[in-house]
């Protein structure tokens, strides 16, 4: 092909490297000129040594000329496509790492791209529109974490169970089917138990509960209540822990909406202990006297301080997430489960039950930073190595702020946060400075195609600019005639002028623009690494083996016996009360009516306790079995 000035234009020579070579090739020419050589030269007696000289040229020229010529040919592969097709001419920084997390493949090079762990943990971010190859990046770093025997955390927000089929069988490939943990309140019977609320001290359990309400700052009122509600949450889960009894979701719906549990909770604790006293002093602003004139609580004020936990601690201790997490031994300790690095897919059933699905990925958000800072502080041999790979696919949907902080600090409890997001709108729907805390604390950043101008511009702008070479090309043409009007001559002035002008200036520029990057192809990415190096790459796709797949068709569920923990079982003391307060009425009717042959009916269903299947006594409604201790 011509390599002609646009091919020129192409090599952006410039830097150290470059410069020299260019005075090295000046130099050698410049030895031999006769100026130089004659004058110069002679009079320092150079002349007279010829091979000297020649060899001095001839080094000068070829360290020049090979340098130049590397240049050149990356120029022609580039224009020809490079290694890999591509509409873009966007040119890669040189690779640093030989080994490590394989990113993807250079496009005009073809080299393999490696991130080092030190890379890694300072967190990954991915950004593209929906089917351009975010899941299959996720999937090719997922392989290789599981490859290495390292831990792994994916938060689904799509309810993939395909990708679920393909991890369990890259776990079973490497032999670790059996690290493979599933969170999967959308279908309990292909999923283990999991209660995040059961762990912590009383303030992180209520900060995780408090999580699923908005962020409040803007608003003094709101913020108010939502501060009374992180009281209140505290108080309560301290009154629980301190009874040494294990508890669920639907105990603390109960509690909050029940009087006498409160005050029985209250009698349960010891006189002289703080959680007591905790507990009189923030019931005391609610208690009022009955109608005979003893003390009760008054829900309806309790409930307006709780506002909308209350209903949302109802959607996790009922119905098909109630069987997941409402137990008081459950089979997933999150905090385990990361120091043994196992291998945990939630799957969220963001379309079918959007929000309870994102109400679950806020909770398990607030339990995980939770156990981010129990892994701070232990010894560098107890912490996970290698680093835990904790990829949030579709984040925008059920990130809170609160998950900013980790952004900052889970570095030191080696753990790679990796956020994935279709635009910047999905973070900045969490909070401006949320999107700012990501950004800016993602030391990898994974551009795919994107599909609005505002996500390409902000992008862009991340990337930076730099000095580039604007031409400009003028042409300007002219004929012209003259003669004289009345004359007979055939004489005629005639004359034509063009003036073609050319000209560069340097300026400011993107490094990838912002039309670059909606001009992505499905697959490819710019990839930056510490906000210097750019990479222009194709993500590999990870395909299984047929035998893999016939072996392994589906995913299984690891069920394993938990160590028994005797719950307060709040529910079972609210069926006997209403059967007692039941039976009381049924008496006190036929006092007053005299005995009524009842009719033949058929038997009352009691709702059961959400783990149950259906049941049609009082006892058959407390869940029983493997898994369930109540």
């Amino acid at each position: 092909m011509d390599f002609g000035y646009k091919q020129i234009r192409k090599l952006r020579l410039g830097g150290a490297l470059d410069t020299t070579s260019l005075i090295a090739l000046a130099g050698s020419v410049m030895l031999f000129h006769p100026s130089i050589k004659n004058g110069y030269l002679a009079a320092f007696n150079f002349s007279g040594n010829k091979t000297l000289l020649a060899l001095t040229s001839l080094s000068m020229a070829m360290t020049g000329g090979f340098v130049l010529s590397v240049q050149v040919i990356k120029t022609l592969k580039r224009d020809i496509g490079g290694a890999f097709e591509s509409k873009l001419n966007i040119r890669s920084a040189p690779t640093q790492e030989k080994e490590g997390v394989l990113l993807g493949y250079i496009v005009d090079t073809g080299e393999p791209l490696y991130a080092s762990q030190d890379d890694m943990v300072r967190h990954i971010s991915i950004v593209g529109q929906s089917g351009v190859g975010k899941t299959v990046f996720g999937q090719l770093l997922m392989f290789q974490q599981i490859a290495s025997g390292g831990g792994l955390v994916f938060v689904d927000g799509k309810l993939d169970g395909e990708t679920l089929n393909e991890i369990y069988r890259t776990a079973a490939y490497h032999g670790r089917e059996k690290d493979v943990l599933v969170i999967n309140p959308g279908n309990p019977q292909f999923s283990n138990t999991y209660n995040p609320i059961l762990y912590g001290d009383p303030d992180e359990v209520a900060d995780r509960i408090v999580s699923l309400i908005p962020s409040t700052e803007s608003d003094a009122g709101a913020d108010h209540y939502k501060q009374s509600a992180k009281q209140g949450c505290t108080v309560l889960i301290a009154a629980l822990q301190k009874t040494g009894l294990a508890y669920t979701f639907i105990d603390l719906v109960i509690l909050l909406q029940s009087p006498n549990d409160l005050m029985n909770l209250e009698e349960m604790l010891p006189l002289d202990s703080l959680e007591r006293g905790n507990l009189a002093i923030f019931l005391d602003q609610y208690r009022v006297p009955d109608k005979t004139g003893q003390k009760t609580i008054d829900i309806k004020r309790l409930k307006e301080t709780f506002g909308g936990i209350i209903g949302r601690l109802f959607t996790f201790g009922t119905g098909s997430f109630g069987e997941v997490m409402n137990n008081t031994s459950p089979e997933i300790n999150l905090f385990d489960a990361m120091q043994a690095n196992k291998i945990i897919y939630v799957m969220l059933p963001t379309m079918g039950k959007a929000q309870t699905a994102s109400n679950l990925g806020k909770m398990f958000l607030g339990d995980a930073r939770t156990i981010f800072s129990w892994l701070q502080p232990l010894a560098e041999i107890e912490k996970p190595n290698p680093p835990l790979l904790f990829f949030m696919d579709e984040v925008g949907s059920y990130a809170t702020d609160a998950l900013s902080r980790p952004f900052e600090q889970a570095r030191s409890a080696h753990v790679i946060l990796a956020p994935a997001y279709q635009t910047i709108a999905n973070l900045e729907a969490v909070s401006p400075e949320f999107l700012q805390m990501v950004t800016g604390n993602t030391w990898i950043k994974v551009c795919f195609k994107v599909g609005t101008h505002e996500t390409a511009e902000f992008l862009a702008d991340n990337i930076g600019e730099e000095m580039q070479v604007q031409a400009s090309l003028s042409i300007v043409g002219g004929n012209s005639s003259s003669g004289n009007v009345a004359g007979v001559s055939p004489d005629l002035n005639a004359g034509t002028n063009e003036n073609i002008g050319f000209g560069e200036r340097a300026a400011e520029g993107y490094r990838v623009s912002p039309a670059d990057l909606k001009a992505l192809d499905k697959g490819e990415a710019i990839i930056t690494i510490g906000g210097s190096r750019i990479y222009h790459v194709r993500i590999p796709l990870i395909t299984q083996l047929k035998s893999l797949k016939t072996e392994h068709p589906t995913a299984r569920i690891n069920h394993f016996k938990t160590r028994f923990a005797r719950g307060i079982n709040l529910f079972k003391s609210v069926q006997i009360r209403l059967g007692t307060e039941s039976k009381e009425r049924s008496n006190d009717a036929q006092s007053r009516w005299g005995k009524v042959k009842p009719k033949k009916v058929d038997a009352p269903v009691l709702v059961p306790l959400a783990g149950t299947h259906s049941a049609q006594k009082p006892e058959d409604s407390i869940p029983t079995g493997e898994g369930f201790n109540n």
